[in-house]
């Protein structure tokens, strides 16, 4: 089975997905395929090209070219480069500075949680404040990475493994000032229907600020996305108040606490 596992990785956009989430899409593959036959070279290839798919989709898609650089990068501490390795935090690198000055004219807060946070942690220098920062996602690789990006610069985060399909229930011990879900909530609508409701029913946080992508890669088409009605209801049945703007590629909703 590693042997499996690390043939998919070789795709470079899959080299640093925890081996864990590659073997759960393979033993999803073999329950549903139950006459499998794994000595079949055929057989083998639609499991690969299943899990990559799967995998692509959660992972491999927001990963830039030169994500094998990432170590090297942060050993130079070039930080924009950095940035640049990973697709969202890429597309919002020049906007930082006006993102963080619009949120900070809200609250300026003393500790952050960013749930599916990517390497936009990284993005750290721009807020021109040193708050407590907890960051989140569901590989261990990544958070592996940005604790020593966080003990680099002698910044007071930690960086956790949390899968927000399965463990929403445990956000509610961390409370902090500011929660920011940049672009999270639309993927993992696709995945499991209503799960937002359950995330922000669950962050212990007096502001949340969450960002939708303004354009959709479709293969190589781009399709404009309106306003997310469907999340606005979730805001009103979790009792927030919400105001939103756009910045570059981005809407963003800034929910309050009532």
């Amino acid at each position: 089975m590693q042997k499996l596992i690390d043939i998919i990785k070789k795709k470079k956009e899959l080299m640093y997905l925890d081996d864990e989430y590659v073997l759960k899409y393979i033993e999803k593959y073999i329950k549903l395929n139950p006459k499998l036959n794994l000595d079949k070279n055929k057989d083998v290839k639609l499991l690969i090209k299943y899990v990559r798919e799967k995998s692509h989709e959660i992972y491999g898609m927001f990963q830039a070219k030169n994500i094998k650089k990432r170590e090297e990068l942060l050993e130079k501490k070039e930080i924009d480069v950095l940035l640049k390795t990973h697709l969202s935090t890429k597309e919002r690198l020049i906007h930082y500075p006006d993102l963080y000055k619009k949120i900070l004219s809200y609250i300026k807060p003393k500790s952050i949680l960013d749930l599916g946070c990517g390497l936009n942690p990284i993005s750290y220098k721009y807020m021109k404040i040193k708050p407590q920062y907890i960051a989140s996602d569901f590989n261990q690789n990544d958070m592996d990475f940005l604790n020593k990006f966080f003990k680099l610069f002698l910044i007071n985060g930690k960086a956790i493994k949390l899968d927000l399909l399965e463990d929403y229930e445990k956000l509610k011990k961390y409370k902090v000032d500011v929660c920011f879900l940049f672009k999270v909530l639309d993927s993992l609508e696709s995945i499991k229907k209503n799960i937002s409701y359950e995330i922000i029913k669950n962050i212990n946080a007096k502001y949340i600020i969450v960002s939708f992508p303004l354009k959709s890669i479709s293969g190589k088409k781009l399709m404009k996305l309106k306003r997310r009605n469907w999340f606005e209801k979730v805001i009103l049945r979790t009792g927030y108040t919400f105001e939103f703007f756009e910045l570059g590629e981005e809407l963003y909703y800034i929910l309050k606490k009532t």
